[in-house]
């Protein structure tokens, strides 16, 4: 049973993956969430036989409704670092980047959100400096990166408050 807080999370996950705003998604995007929550071995025949079990066809789009029955269905995430995963592609969705982790951030939102929290980083030279393939764009891994490497000034921190 899913608690409230369960709810709260998935409705987040639900309205960054439904970047059009319908109301419906579609199987595979997901899928692509359930990876990140942990569930890294879900094979297409259990991902199948999952939505068979909560009477959900693969081929419609999927209601928040029949999100919330998978999320039931499925579980809990596997570990922590699945949690945070999804929490980062949360924040890429957010930023421009897909739910499938295709595309890229949107630097200039990225600007916005710095300069809104008035944090004082350089976001060129981070950007520069983690732009593996220098087209000057941030994808999934670069931003991954950004916000998890140690060295990074956006790095998530557990138990440093600011």
């Amino acid at each position: 049973m899913l608690t409230q807080s369960d709810v709260n999370t998935m409705a987040t996950a639900f309205n960054q993956i439904d970047t059009s705003m319908k109301g419906f998604i579609m199987a595979e995007e997901v899928r692509d969430v359930y990876k990140l929550l942990g569930h890294k071995s879900i094979t297409d025949e259990e991902f199948q036989a999952l939505l068979a079990k909560t009477d959900i066809d693969p081929e419609q789009e999927i209601s928040f409704d029949d999100f919330l029955k998978l999320a039931d269905s499925a579980g809990k995430p596997v570990n922590s670092q699945a949690e945070s995963d999804y929490d980062t592609l949360l924040a890429f969705v957010s930023m421009g980047g897909t739910s499938d982790m295709s595309g890229e951030v949107d630097v200039e939102k990225l600007r916005k959100v710095v300069k809104e929290f008035d944090l004082t980083i350089d976001i060129e030279g981070l950007v520069h400096e983690l732009d593996n393939d220098g087209d000057g764009k941030v994808k999934w891994e670069e931003f991954k990166a950004m916000l998890t490497a140690p060295s990074s000034p956006l790095a998530v921190r557990k138990g440093v408050q600011g």
